[in-house]
């Protein structure tokens, strides 16, 4: 079988099987399917597949000889028939793409601002939560309100002292305003006593009794936001990924910054 030939067939839109099908069939006039297997060496399965296929693209046609069903390939008009039909069916797709663009467009704008949403269960889920807040390379300025008490019960010393370890590595510069309990405002002294100063955490506190919350809500990495209940009973969390809301929970920490007690 020309090799070339077969190249040609397959440029036309056909198939390697319907190639090699196709141009047995010219040779020979005709065949059954049966002695195309042979010419082919193809299997049975592909040459009953392939067949209805050509003949579904009107590339060859079936008679009865004898009882059995024989196939052969129609002319150059069939295959010109074939490919015009193609090059309709084509122009017919760049139609509906390009009516499709401004749909598939605002689409992809919607999803590049729509927020990125992640929700962690569990003890292990919970500490990835703190582990992601200095899991970046670029320094940045964090945010909180937190519940130290709390968040010390839960993670405990160890993982808070390398927890702010890192946060020194990475020249993290941190503001959070706690409850005005004795155990919130010992934890600077306690844990930041030796971090260099640019890094120590600045602190302001407002009164326990009008604002008890018990959990952490931290801002961090530039377009972050992580909330997380550390109760034993209701370990989950969430990390938000979104420019707009971690700006603007920015903006409402500024406010609650402005009206927080500096002195502890």
């Amino acid at each position: 079988m020309d090799s070339l030939f077969l190249q040609s067939l397959k440029k036309t839109g056909l198939t390697s099987p319907e190639a090699q099908i196709y141009a047995a069939l010219l040779e020979r006039g005709g065949a059954a399917p049966s002695t195309i297997a042979e010419d082919t060496h193809l299997n049975r399965t592909t040459v009953y597949r392939t067949l209805e296929a050509l003949n579904v693209k009107g590339l060859v046609s079936t008679v009865r000889k004898h009882k059995k069903l024989f196939y052969q390939a129609e002319g150059a008009e069939a295959l010109n028939a074939f490919t015009r039909n193609r090059i309709t069916v084509a122009e017919r797709a760049q139609k509906t793409a390009a009516q499709l663009e401004p749909k598939i467009e605002g689409l992809l704008q919607f999803a590049s601002h729509k927020p990125i949403i992640k929700f962690f269960e569990g003890k292990e889920g919970v500490r990835h939560i703190f582990e992601d807040h200095v899991a970046g390379t670029q320094s940045y300025e964090m945010f909180g309100f937190s519940n130290i008490k709390n968040v010390i019960s839960f993670l405990g010393a160890d993982f808070v002292r390398k927890y702010i370890a890192k946060k020194v590595k990475l020249n993290v510069i941190t503001r959070g305003i706690f409850p005005d309990t004795v155990q919130d405002k010992e934890f600077l002294p306690t844990y930041y006593g030796r971090v260099p100063k640019r890094n120590r955490l600045e602190a302001r506190y407002i009164e326990a009794q009008n604002f008890p919350f018990e959990s952490e809500l931290t801002i961090y990495a530039n377009n972050k936001i992580s909330i997380v209940n550390v109760h034993d009973d209701k370990l989950v969390g969430v990390i938000i990924e979104d420019q707009m809301m971690h700006d603007m929970l920015c903006m409402i920490f500024e406010l609650a910054w402005k009206g927080s007690s500096i002195h502890s």
